[in-house]
């Protein structure tokens, strides 16, 4: 799946333990393993940064069910996301861009492309703090740069698994942030 956008590869683990619900992915696994499967030539990078993560006690509050769905959850993440943490983050996109590479968010929660469109409830089961800090750099990049263009690119391994059982090529979702 990593190979299918044919650019530069770079993993932004935004995870607090750089694990979580698929705790077999770490930080070894994208230092050793995914390396090893890239096609030759192929580049690739990967860069654990955890102050980008919601807190300990952010997400144990989160856990316990003591926030109001994901809104709550999201103005007291923005609150903990310095802007120190942001910059972080943000050069690692920028140094990607600038070699025409992709920056794949990684995160422990399950992935929803459409998580901007979803009623609030459903908002609620699946929130993820990506979502947030992806619009937050984009924010920013184009009010520094004046760039008129950010795209999220979504790569769905179930979507990938299908068409390889389809016999078909696997095409990643592109859209305009």
């Amino acid at each position: 799946m990593l190979r299918s956008p044919g650019q530069p590869i770079f993993g932004l683990d935004t995870r607090r333990a750089g694990c979580g619900a698929m705790a077999a992915w770490s930080p070894l696994e994208f230092a050793t393993l995914i390396p090893a499967q890239i096609v030759a030539g192929q580049a690739y990078d990967f860069l654990h940064v955890p102050v980008v993560a919601p807190s300990p006690s952010l997400l144990a509050t989160e856990r316990r069910g003591d926030l109001s769905g994901w809104r709550h959850f999201r103005e007291r993440y923005n609150a903990e996301l310095g802007d120190a943490a942001l910059a972080v983050a943000r050069a690692f996109v920028e140094a990607a861009t600038v070699c025409g590479g992709l920056v794949v968010l990684l995160c422990a929660e399950p992935y929803e492309p459409d998580f901007a469109d979803l009623l609030k409830d459903a908002q609620n089961r699946c929130h993820c703090h990506r979502f947030n800090l992806a619009r937050r750099m984009t924010d920013a990049i184009t009010a520094d740069h004046l760039v008129s263009k950010v795209e999220r690119v979504d790569l769905d391994a179930a979507a990938f698994a299908d068409a390889l059982l389809r016999g078909r090529t696997y095409e990643p979702r592109v859209r305009r942030l």
